[in-house]
């Protein structure tokens, strides 16, 4: 079989899944989870009587027959088992609009299969926090570090290895300057698109949005005691080999912002954001796209499609259907929504934080 042809399948569209098969098509062409999965390596971790399990075990059969040899060219799938497990157990888990009927958000329904594909693998592992710090900097890494440990050592899996980043928050005290730090961890970026325009915006202003400094009143120090204002700055402690982001184009008021962002499918700098400057060394802070949703229509309906990369060609998914792209100026648009990326060279983060138990 044609290597380029290999892994072409659509899936058919089941009533409204049009936003469950753009998240499948993504999520197989992740070189990670798909290692994960075709070498059968989730097997040493999966737990069959967890809740979510039949989720994973779901996606992991389609994702399987969809890259199977014996797949003609332009085949096309129905994944009925792996939706029916899904719309049995996403309302449980609360997500019930993606039960509703309408049209369901695709970022919701990647975080609630990420969630699952979790859920069904996690397990209790030791990190050891390995290295003496030198400097202030080093002590503040070494928080974020903790933070991490203390976060997911009781529950560890590849989507957290692979998909999850850390950031942090900085107050600054604006009578004494003492600076507290608190450290979240996160599965999608989430980029604001201003609305004061209509033209095209570059992706970095969209996350400098997200990391801009703010002020607070009535903050009350914890080492000087004073209340008055204080600084908030926040910044990444920690990227993912896999970055998820996702275009903020739904409002709270159900209207869509259709401005487009500019965004570098063959190269992403995140460096500007980064907490610790100097794991620069050792960490390429440069992303590649090899994945992107696209979504057509308004907020309360419309149409989801898929963009994929496999090997240096791209590909187009509209359910059963899909189509070399032939110009990658077309891939990013007014309606591009959620972009899958991986670190460039593909790396797996410095074993600063070493995972004592792993097989």
């Amino acid at each position: 079989m044609d290597e380029k042809a290999l892994g072409r399948v659509g899936l058919a569209n089941l009533g409204n899944t049009c936003f469950l098969n753009v998240i499948v098509q993504c999520l197989r062409y992740c070189p990670a989870l798909m290692a994960y999965i075709t070498t059968d390596t989730y097997k040493l971790h999966l737990k069959d009587n967890r809740k979510q399990a039949p989720i994973f075990e779901e996606f992991v059969d389609v994702v399987k027959a969809m890259w199977g040899s014996d797949v003609r060219v332009r085949a096309t799938m129905a994944p009925r088992g792996f939706i029916n497990v899904t719309m049995r157990l996403c309302e449980d888990a609360g997500y019930a609009n993606l039960v509703s009927g309408g049209q369901s958000d695709a970022a919701e329904f990647l975080q609630f299969l990420l969630e699952s594909i979790h859920s069904s693998v996690c397990r209790q592992v030791q990190m050891d926090i390995v290295g003496t710090p030198k400097t202030n900097h080093d002590n503040t890494q070494v928080k974020a570090l903790q933070s991490w440990v203390e976060f997911h050592r009781k529950e560890y899996s590849i989507v957290i290895d692979n998909f999850f980043g850390q950031t942090q928050t900085n107050t600054t005290c604006g009578t004494c300057k003492a600076i507290s730090s608190r450290f979240e961890p996160w599965m999608m970026l989430k980029a604001p698109i201003p609305t004061d325009s209509n033209e095209p915006i570059d992706l970095k202003k969209c996350i400098d949005i997200s990391f801009a400094k703010e002020t607070l009143e009535d903050y009350k120090c914890d080492r000087c005691g004073s209340k008055g204002s204080a600084t908030l700055q926040g910044s990444i402690s920690r990227l993912p080999p896999t970055l998820i982001l996702v275009l903020k184009r739904f409002t709270n008021s159900n209207m869509k912002i259709r401005r487009r962002v500019n965004v570098d499918v063959k190269e992403t700098n995140m460096s500007h954001w980064i907490s610790f400057p100097h794991v620069l060394k050792n960490i390429s802070p440069l992303y590649s796209t090899f994945a992107i949703v696209e979504h057509h229509g308004g907020s309360r309906g419309g149409h989801y499609i898929s963009y994929t990369k496999h090997n240096d060609t791209w590909l187009n998914y509209d359910d059963i259907s899909n189509r070399v792209m032939k110009d990658e100026s077309d891939l990013v648009n007014n309606d591009s929504y959620i972009f899958f990326m991986n670190r460039t060279p593909y790396l797996t983060p410095l074993p600063i934080v070493k995972d004592t138990n792993r097989e």
